[in-house]
């Protein structure tokens, strides 16, 4: 559901730039997504951790 709804996410981004997209760069373009992603994620959640921890 997630990957879908970051699919229609690029595609739309794509198409309001009129940069020409395919369906194998959108699929590439969504796997940095959901890296960059799960980076940030971590780091949120270790932050969060950290900070409940010292209160």
């Amino acid at each position: 559901m997630l990957e879908a709804a970051l699919r229609e996410e690029i595609r739309q981004y794509a198409e309001e730039r009129a940069i020409p997209i395919t369906e194998i760069e959108i699929g590439e373009a969504l796997k940095g997504v959901l890296f960059w992603f799960r980076e940030t994620a971590e780091d949120s959640i270790s932050t969060a951790i950290d900070l409940v921890k010292r209160a």
